[in-house]
Formats: structure tokens, C-alpha cells, sequence
């Protein structure tokens, strides 16, 4: 009676997710993931994109981390394709890729002359990488 209790709920809790995620046509892929960021050395993480999909890249940082630097790159032509400094800082960016390659994403915390004198400054700390799919 429990197992099946149990089962049931995991069916529906599937169901929601699953319908959470597909509201805007996106699904979430396999390569989100948790990372560490800093001030000190940027975290370079690697995705493999293809030209069938339309992806959409979030970066949610721990609470009190403030402005995030993101570098989407395309490390064998070493080609800065998105850098969201140039952008407000925006944690979001949609890709349409023309080609199948791997980018690299470069985060890391933006630390300013201010945040030095500030004890409340964080300077090391983690963000979700979330990257969601949709077919074209």
C-alpha cells in the first residue's frame, strides 16, 4: 500500500515539474549544473549546443552575491559571442545557434572599488547554472 502511495506521488510531482518547465516551449537539459564563483578566477564551464535547438542560459547566484560577469565564448575559434557587461549585467541570454559547437561559459563576481570598503561584500560563493532547450 505504501509503495504505491509513494509511487503516486512521485508520478505527480513528475507531472508538475514537467509541466513547470515546458510553460515557454523550454526544456531543462542535463547540463545545468551548481558552480563556484569568485572575484579571484573565473569559472569556465563547457556546454555543447546544437544548431536544431534555441537555448535560453540563467545564472542564479547565492543570495548577497551581487553583480555576476558572464562570458558566453566560443572557445576554438576564441570568439566572445555574449558578455553581459556590455548588457547591464543580465543573468539571462537566449542563443540561436546557426551552428552545433561547444561554447564556454565564464562566470565570475564583479568586484568594485566600493566592495572593498564593504564588509558585506561577498566574494566568493555559488550560482545555478540553469540552460534550458527548445527545438527550433
Amino acid at each position: 500500500m505504501s509503495i504505491k502511495i509513494l509511487f503516486s506521488v512521485f508520478l505527480i510531482f513528475g507531472h508538475i515539474v514537467n509541466a513547470y518547465s515546458q510553460r515557454d516551449g523550454y526544456l531543462f537539459d542535463n547540463q545545468s549544473d551548481n558552480v563556484e564563483i569568485s572575484t579571484l578566477t573565473p569559472t569556465k564551464v563547457n556546454v555543447v549546443c546544437s544548431n536544431e535547438n534555441i537555448y535560453k542560459i540563467r545564472i542564479v547566484p547565492d543570495e548577497g552575491i551581487g553583480k555576476v560577469h558572464m562570458r558566453i565564448i566560443a572557445p576554438r575559434a576564441n570568439i566572445v559571442l555574449y558578455d553581459n557587461a556590455k548588457d547591464g549585467y543580465k543573468l539571462q541570454k537566449i542563443l540561436n545557434m546557426q551552428n552545433s559547437l561547444v561554447i564556454m561559459l565564464e562566470l565570475s563576481i564583479v568586484e568594485t572599488e566600493d566592495d572593498l570598503e564593504n564588509d558585506d561584500f561577498i566574494s566568493q560563493g555559488w550560482a545555478a547554472m540553469l540552460i534550458q532547450s527548445k527545438l527550433k
